[in-house]
């Protein structure tokens, strides 16, 4: 059972790992006696898979809005890989993006709650050094990583009661501005990416990118790819290989480039920022969203003692409060900041702009000095 824990290095750490001839060593007992019929390799994901908690044994009840709702509803609570390997998402397939005005989320009973299993009985490795959930809120469209710089996590404790409020900030930039190229606008559209393979559900978001970008650094230094990996940003799939346990030493080797810092473009000639543009990770092809939400968070916990269960309601609670604990997350606000990316003057409006001044100051336009011009020179 000890070796179980081996596992754990296959994900980001910030610490040294030491004990590498160990785990290249349970990886070749792995790779003998680890595989089931029909695979030709050893299978990580599924092995980790294995591992991780269902979310039926996770996930006890679930309110939004104030109504109770089913959690494991296509539109809900579905399993999917994050950062953290396999997770429990909310709206994977963002059908909460379109909703009635009404609709706002705005208060903590009007968002979502979810009741939560503490027990520890099955734990066997846990990747915090704290009794704790992980709870990231991100876009739908996003992968849930948080290096990529857009996704937010937070940790409620066991047994409390965790208040999660969202404030959201809008970006948008106007349609006009597509007549400029990208490298003068400094954004990219959801729909525009110089690279096909940049689009992770048919969307560009500058955090995918950078996660893509990332992944493609690991795939070309340690010929793997970590088991969490969305394969759909890679094109061709062939040769794609899952890093295990051999892999830690080459992974480990790289992380701090890996967690470091993102550079989208050349850093030249800036005295005591050498060793950073050495070390850091470079995406030039990366570029921010045009059209893009950023969020903020803030939590507050209490106990689980004052979660109060009514006992004559409509609905059949059947719970004991002991051993779980209470998640809320909602938006803090029933407004958003907005901001937008306008069109002030097309080269027209500036060029009679400059044409109406010179009229008012000189007594003369633009089309007269081009007229006089053209009689001279004839």
């Amino acid at each position: 059972m000890g070796r179980i824990a081996h596992f754990s290095s296959l994900y980001s750490k910030y610490g040294r790992i030491n004990n590498i001839e160990e785990l290249s060593n349970f990886q070749m007992f792995l790779d003998n006696y680890g595989i089931w019929d029909n695979d030709t390799f050893y299978n990580v994901l599924r092995t980790m898979q294995l591992l991780t908690p269902k979310c039926e044994e996770f996930l006890v009840k679930c309110w939004l809005d104030g109504k109770e709702i089913d959690c494991f509803h296509k539109n809900h609570f579905q399993t999917g890989l994050t950062a953290y390997g396999p997770c429990c998402i909310f709206n994977t397939a963002n059908v909460y993006r379109q909703r009635s005005h009404g609709q706002r989320f705005g208060r903590s009973d009007a968002g979502l709650t979810v009741i939560l299993n503490s027990s520890q009985v099955n734990d066997v490795v846990s990747l915090l050094n704290m009794d704790a959930y992980v709870v990231i809120i991100h876009k739908a469209s996003n992968f849930p990583d948080i290096a990529s710089g857009e996704a937010i996590e937070v940790f409620p404790m066991h047994n409390e009661e965790t208040f999660v409020a969202i404030k959201a900030r809008v970006m948008n930039t106007s349609e006009k501005l597509r007549i400029f190229s990208s490298v003068y606008r400094k954004c990219l559209f959801n729909d525009e990416t110089p690279k096909k393979d940049l689009l992770l559900h048919h969307s560009y978001s500058f955090a995918n990118c950078i996660t893509r970008c990332r992944i493609r650094s690991i795939k070309a230094l340690c010929n793997c790819v970590p088991f969490y990996t969305p394969l759909e940003y890679f094109g061709n799939k062939d040769g794609v290989v899952y890093c295990t346990l051999k892999h830690v030493a080459c992974m480990d080797r790289y992380n701090f480039k890996w967690r470091n810092g993102v550079l989208t473009q050349t850093v030249t000639n800036v005295p005591g920022l050498e060793s950073e543009a050495e070390e850091a990770l470079y995406c030039p092809q990366c570029m921010p969203s045009c059209n893009d939400i950023q969020y903020q968070v803030s939590m507050m916990s209490l106990p689980t003692d004052r979660f109060w269960l009514p006992e004559n309601s409509q609905y059949d609670y059947n719970l004991d409060i002991n051993g779980m604990s209470v998640l809320h997350v909602y938006f803090g606000k029933s407004t958003a900041l907005y901001y937008r990316r306008v069109l002030r003057n097309t080269w027209v409006e500036a060029f009679s702009t400059v044409g109406n001044i010179l009229s008012i100051v000189m007594g003369v336009s633009l089309v007269a000095i081009f007229e006089l011009s053209f009689f001279l020179i004839k």
